[in-house]
């Protein structure tokens, strides 16, 4: 059993993956589309998933989730003429999605004129290389390290009796087999192969084929652990702690000054109750920040203005930043929970981090909201404090109470917050984390 360490070994592979094949119907000879799903199951919320494709219109009709609350983005297309077929023969259709939900994860695309496609789950943090080539180019990723795990998928054409395309050198086959794709008088036999290699280093390159009947694509994957101190490597040590900012403490002053808050805790749920009240205040009802959480379940935000309704068109919201999430998925989890503030772009962006601060699980962004503008300073001069609701932001409503603005139920671990003089420019705090 291979010994690589990044990823956690699966039941269904020892290479550290879940992977999935699945071929539709032989090619459509009339005009009718029929769908291909693809499935994964037992997946959690940490996992990657890609999702890959080659046959007749993925290029028009694309790979997409059939499951609600998950999101789905393109990494890479390839996509050529292959043989005099129809220009409209894509061998090569890679997507990734971020799971939100544990359970079972089912991609589809309705441009089964006889396509292949593949699913692959990977654990732990990663970080993803990709390079594509259509037939006769060659696919390079080079930086490669013996920790990193690579992945190629590829596809071809065929005038004649298919054949799957051989293996890499020093790669080894997880799944392969042939397809007919096209429509009417353009019908191609095809196939396609997934293979891996671990212990690669330098550079890794593979050649789509191009010879006699053959033509083809070839989609290159590295795919990288990662283990991060989002904080210590941008940032340095915090201005204040939950140890030097007390509950309804003084003395941070306020301005135009970006901000970045970092909080360590698992949020306690059980039988419908949960953890709930303000996390964190600065400022005021006039012009402040507020941080707070709804039973365990439900997290709000807020910067720059903090008076009205939340989030109900009026001035005050409208002047406000804000960020409002479900985080059932990260209920009885520790977590590092990130809220940066630009003052200068009026942001506000929302991440987690499962398993804490620098731990093998990537950072995520939940959400981002952008004020009018109007302010420009995300907090007050009132008092600043934890776990007490003492003039806060409104998270509820005008005049309003509520588990947002009561005192915690819960334990806060540790909280960082970086600011004041000098303050981060958090711009480095990346705007392309996992989007989920």
């Amino acid at each position: 059993m291979p010994s690589r360490s990044p990823f956690l070994l699966s039941t269904q592979q020892d290479t550290g993956i879940q992977v999935e094949f699945s071929q539709a119907a032989v090619a459509d000879s009339g005009t009718s589309l029929n769908t291909a799903t693809v499935s994964l199951s037992s997946l959690t919320v940490d996992q990657f998933i890609i999702g890959f494709g080659a046959g007749r219109d993925l290029g028009d009709k694309g790979i997409e989730d059939n499951n609600a609350g998950v999101a789905t983005y393109e990494i890479s297309t390839t996509q050529s003429a292959i043989n005099g077929a129809e220009s409209r023969i894509v061998l090569n259709e890679m997507y990734s999605s971020i799971i939100e939900e544990n359970g079972a994860l089912t991609l589809e695309t309705n441009a089964s004129d006889g396509v292949a496609m593949g699913m692959v789950a990977i654990d732990n943090g990663y970080d993803i290389t990709v390079d594509t080539a259509n037939m006769g180019s060659t696919a390079s990723i080079s930086n490669v390290s013996s920790d990193d795990l690579v992945l190629i998928w590829e596809a071809y054409t065929y005038s004649s009796s298919a054949s799957a395309p051989s293996v890499p050198s020093g790669f080894t086959n997880i799944g392969s087999g042939t397809f007919a794709t096209g429509r009417g008088g353009n019908i191609y036999d095809a196939s396609y192969r997934f293979s891996y290699k671990e212990n690669a280093s330098g550079t890794v390159s593979h050649t789509a084929l191009s010879s006699g009947p053959n033509a083809g694509g070839v989609t290159l994957v590295v795919v990288k652990r990662v283990l991060k101190d989002y904080e210590l490597s941008s940032y340095g040590a915090p201005d204040y702690t939950i140890t030097s900012f007390p509950s309804t403490g003084t003395g941070v002053s306020s301005g135009a000054n970006d901000m970045l808050v970092a909080l360590d805790t698992t949020i306690d749920y059980a039988a419908g109750s949960g953890d709930e009240g303000l996390i964190m205040e600065a400022g005021g009802t006039g012009l402040g920040f507020a941080w707070g959480l709804d039973n365990g379940t439900l997290m709000r935000a807020r910067a720059f203005d903090g008076g009205g309704n939340f989030r109900d068109g009026g001035t005050d919201a409208l002047a406000a930043a804000d960020v409002f999430v479900s985080i059932n998925v990260y209920q009885n989890r520790f977590c590092t929970w990130y809220i940066r503030v630009d003052s200068s772009a009026y942001t506000m962006r929302l991440y987690v981090q499962v398993g804490g601060q620098g731990s093998a699980h990537p950072i995520r962004l939940l959400q981002s909201n952008t004020s009018n503008g109007t302010q420009a300073s995300p907090y007050g001069g009132n008092t600043k404090g934890y776990g007490v609701a003492s003039s806060v932001a409104d998270l509820v409503g005008a005049g309003g109470t509520g588990a947002y603005e009561d005192n915690y139920t819960g334990t806060l671990d540790e909280i960082r917050y970086w600011a004041e003089a000098g303050a981060p420019d958090v711009s480095g705090f990346s705007n392309t984390y996992d989007t989920v």
